[in-house]
């Protein structure tokens, strides 16, 4: 097997220090994590882990092994909404191409459109099901059936009973589970890598309900029997009379003019990643925002891409973006893999826009120490956040593997 240098920058970026073995690990165990209701990572990191192990490793068995676990067929009365209206991934832009290519589609619906964001949150989804207004169920995100039961967390962190409901047989609400960021800083930081990985911990059916009451529920959709919400700002509305709590969220109408969608979608990123800097757009760990067409007969006549709807996106840029760090060099520490010797730095810790902290940067190999003269008490540049993490830089932001022959 030759690895190229660019799939062992990737390998290095990703922590396995050149070793295929450590990603085909890592692979079953997110497999593993995903299938019990607990995803570390989001699916676009795990999309990437499984291309390169394909490049890598292509007849390895975490590729072919059936790792989907059915917690249960779908119940015809309670599951009715997870089987008609799939609980669906979402695309998300992080560029300008991007961007142009969602234009492109919207543009079919007419030359402006209103549209309503909300910040995405960084935890995990579930469903929460109402009948007659109880609420008598909840799972996590199912990837293709029923997900793992979890009504007895959102029995803690959503309301039990909504009067409002109680002529109606079915309801499903849907959000995502997470924690505040102040939370996680005081008292979880120093056990947990990222809030996403305490809301992973805390959501185990291990969990105390004291554990559980640490959380927030925080609801983005309703669906509802003989009734059909015209707008996306309506399901909000509703949501929130009826106490539950729902993203940080706006309206605005867009051209669908390509390059003025990009230009008033880029402008909408700044300023809520401006508030998000500061601290004041909303108390949670969020990595972008979504934006949907807010009329749900246009939003839903545009159809699914793949396993996504076409009618909203994840803008992942600016504040969201994987971003440019700096810190300083404590120490350079070598690790011995099974075919190579490899170099990472220690680094004074450094907090990143999307909530966890870095306090390792792996340097890949000589070379790089030589050309970028990084010893103990210099200054080290790296990127956090996409696909693979954190990323040694040089100083003007580019990438090493660019350098590399």
């Amino acid at each position: 097997m030759i690895i190229t240098s660019k799939q062992l920058a990737e390998l290095e970026a990703l922590g396995f220090e050149g070793d295929v073995l450590k990603l085909e690990d890592y692979v079953m165990l997110l497999q593993d994590a995903a299938a019990d209701g607990e995803p570390i990572v989001e699916d676009n990191v795990y999309d990437h882990c499984v291309r390169l192990l394909k490049e890598l490793k292509p007849e390895s068995e975490a590729l072919n092994r059936t790792w989907e676990k059915d917690y249960g067929e779908i119940d015809t009365d309670l599951d009715k909404y997870l089987d008609s209206m799939g609980m669906k991934s979402i695309t998300t832009c992080v560029s300008d191409s991007d961007l142009r290519k969602a234009a492109l589609e919207h543009g079919k619906l007419g030359i402006s459109l209103e549209y309503f964001w909300s910040v995405k949150l960084n935890g995990h989804a579930f469903r929460a099901v109402y009948r007659y207004g109880k609420l008598v169920k909840a799972t996590s995100r199912g990837r293709y059936k029923v997900g793992r039961d979890m009504t007895r967390h959102l029995k803690i962190l959503l309301p039990n009973t909504v009067e409002a409901w109680e002529d109606i047989e079915t309801t499903e609400v849907r959000g995502e589970l997470v924690i505040k960021q102040s939370l996680y800083e005081e008292e979880l930081s120093h056990i947990r890598k990222s809030p996403l990985s305490s809301v992973t911990s805390i959501s185990r059916d291990s969990a105390t309900d004291d554990e559980i009451k640490m959380l927030d529920a925080v609801c983005y959709k309703l669906f509802q029997d003989d009734f059909e919400y015209s707008t996306l700002e309506d399901e909000f509305e509703t949501l929130m009379d009826c106490g539950f709590q729902v993203p940080t969220h706006g309206k605005m109408t867009l051209s669908t003019d390509t390059e003025t969608f990009i230009h008033e979608i880029n402008s909408l990123i700044s300023e809520l990643g401006q508030q998000y800097k500061a601290g004041t757009l909303t108390p949670f760990n969020c990595d972008g925002v979504v934006i949907a067409i807010n009329n749900n007969k246009k939003f839903y006549s545009l159809g699914p891409n793949g396993n996504a709807w076409s009618g909203n996106i994840a803008v992942k840029m600016g504040q969201w973006e994987c971003s440019h760090y700096v810190s300083t060099i404590e120490s350079i520490e070598w690790c011995y893999g099974k075919k190579w010797i490899t170099p990472k730095a220690h680094i004074v810790p450094v907090k990143t826009a999307p909530g966890a902290t870095v306090s390792v940067v792996p340097l890949y190999n000589v070379a790089n120490i030589v050309r970028l003269h990084l010893i103990p008490g210099s200054s080290i540049h790296f990127r956090f956040g996409g696909e693979t993490g954190v990323q040694l830089l040089t100083p003007t932001g580019e990438s090493v593997t660019t350098l590399s022959s």
